[in-house]
């Protein structure tokens, strides 16, 4: 049976396959545009749990259409690991210590008064060259 429509397969028709689950080609298509993603890259976004109705796969396409902006270099996250902060979203690479450009990554960090972040270590740099004064 076809994981989207569960309607059973014509004997030899085409199907197409997903982590193990079998869709019929009309079935396998952007949620988007409709455009068959049969032997294309295409991206799946996976919602509570995994129901058919609830699937979106999305052509390469709409992906780019639809992926968010990073809020530092105003360019599209298209593809690796964002990182969200106060509801905006930054590549990793964008998202780094205002005072020695390092990425910030997912580890601790500090938002000064103008709204700059800062890493921990300039942070702690910044405390004791306050305090040695």
């Amino acid at each position: 049976k076809c994981f989207k429509c569960y309607k059973e397969f014509a004997p030899g028709s085409l199907v197409s396959e997903y982590k193990g689950d079998y869709y019929h080609p009309t079935c396998f298509v952007c949620s988007q545009c409709n455009t068959s993603i049969a032997n294309k890259s295409f991206y799946h976004q996976a919602k509570s749990d995994d129901r058919p109705s609830e699937m979106k796969f999305l052509c390469e396409n709409c992906h780019i259409k639809n992926a968010q902006e990073c809020a530092e270099c105003k360019n599209k996250i298209i593809s690796g690991e964002a990182i969200g902060f106060e509801g905006k979203q930054y590549h990793r690479s964008c998202f780094t210590c205002q005072n020695c450009k390092n990425e910030i990554g997912t580890s601790h960090f500090f938002k000064t008064k103008d709204d700059k972040y800062i890493c921990q270590h300039c942070s702690l740099q910044q405390q004791q060259d306050t305090h040695s004064k």
